[in-house]
């Protein structure tokens, strides 16, 4: 392998599809598609200004499930409560060389799962930087759906997964959170908030823009949903929503896709969209509507303004700043229901559709957050200690 020009960045992601570049998705990798994959998709072309961009994913272990071992052998096993995502228990040789093999300049952890614990255990071991970033609500998400293993009350599984959040993102040299409400929660836990950066998430402006009217997925007036239909995500609250007659659809497919369409036929389901079509569903909105209470951002809700259509959503999650960002973007209210019902009695409290694409357009961008990222795995390297990393103690 001839040296890269750049210093590598390796990115440790369970979040992953199998076959990115096909066209059209497969069906698994349909299900899979969420905001932490879309933000290093979006991340990616801006990020190789600055490193040789690496991933190890589940994908990059074909494993030896009926082999033992934790040392030796890699186990490859669905996740709990979501089986069309996958993960895998890396053997500690395994990861040891993959990563030996690189040498990265950085490594950066998206997701909290076995492939992380591997991977900063090497990073604190061999004295590389780590980072890395608080995405999801885990703890709020099995406080409602639970771990999905008989005789575990929820409350004691969120209990423990906040605990163990804490004391993954306390061993890392730098933390990435979306907004300063995410930070906030995060000095909570007991960060450093000297070490929590921001990195915002960005739109592709080329797809998510206004269309013509003519363009429109539908020829009757909808209020749509858009994102993956998993449980915690609130699909269901979407589907049981007074629209005054208006038609609901719902863009997306996941491990519930099939129950609720059997159980809402009512609603037209769009399945997995992707490029223009997305944006086309987006822009072609009376509103969107976010119904899930625990994103940690809510992509969505910036790819719906960037194609000018006013949000509906709850007053909890991390969509909160994008929508308080100006007057006009959206309207939020303790229940869905009444978020909903004021969007459409008072229509005249958002800004024009072309002026919410032109403040989308002009405040999010991939290039800026890649340049936020570049700066935060700077700041990593000075943390970067040469010690061995024992999870349940914090530094």
């Amino acid at each position: 392998m001839s040296k890269p020009s750049k210093p590598v960045l390796l990115i440790v992601t369970e979040a992953a599809l199998e076959h990115p570049d096909a066209v059209p998705l497969s069906p698994a990798d349909m299900e899979r598609v969420n905001g932490v994959v879309r933000t290093y998709q979006g991340l990616d072309e801006p990020l190789k200004q600055f490193y040789d961009v690496r991933y190890l994913t589940p994908f990059d272990y074909p494993g030896e499930p009926k082999k033992r071992g934790m040392l030796h052998h890699n186990r490859p096993f669905p996740v709990p409560q979501q089986k069309s995502l996958r993960t895998v228990f890396p053997s500690t040789r395994d990861m040891d060389k993959r990563i030996g093999d690189l040498k990265p300049a950085h490594v950066h952890i998206a997701t909290e799962g076995p492939m992380g614990l591997r991977a900063m255990n090497y990073c604190k071991k061999h004295g590389i930087s780590v980072s890395s970033a608080f995405h999801t609500n885990w703890q709020q998400y099995v406080k409602e759906e639970g771990f999905g293993i008989p005789g575990v009350p929820r409350d004691v599984a969120a209990k423990a997964t906040l605990a163990f959040l804490k004391r993954f993102h306390k061993k890392a040299d730098a933390v990435m959170a979306a907004t300063p409400e995410l930070k906030e929660g995060l000095v909570d836990w007991g960060l450093k908030g000297e070490k929590i950066h921001l990195v915002n998430r960005g739109v592709d402006t080329k797809i998510f823009r206004p269309y013509k009217p003519e363009e429109s997925p539908s020829k009757e007036e909808y209020i749509v949903c858009i994102g993956r239909v998993a449980p915690g995500k609130g699909v269901e609250d979407f589907c049981n929503l007074d629209t005054r007659g208006i038609r609901k659809i719902v863009v997306g497919t996941g491990p519930i896709f099939e129950e609720l369409k059997a159980k809402h036929p009512e609603v037209e389901w769009a399945g997995y969209q992707q490029g223009a079509n997305l944006g086309k569903y987006y822009a072609g909105a009376k509103l969107f509507v976010l119904p899930s209470e625990t994103e940690t951002l809510g992509m969505t809700v910036m790819e719906s303004l960037a194609c000018g259509t006013p949000v509906a959503a709850l007053t909890r999650g991390g969509h909160q700043p994008i929508i308080n960002a100006a007057p006009g973007l959206g309207v939020m209210k303790d229940k869905l229901q009444d978020a909903v019902d004021s969007a459409l009695e008072h229509p005249e409290q958002f800004m024009p559709r072309d002026k919410i694409a032109a403040f989308a357009h002009k405040t999010m961008s991939w290039a800026h957050e890649a340049e936020n990222f570049h700066d935060m795995a700077e700041a990593a390297k000075p943390q970067a200690k040469k010690r061995k990393f024992r999870f349940g103690r914090s530094s």
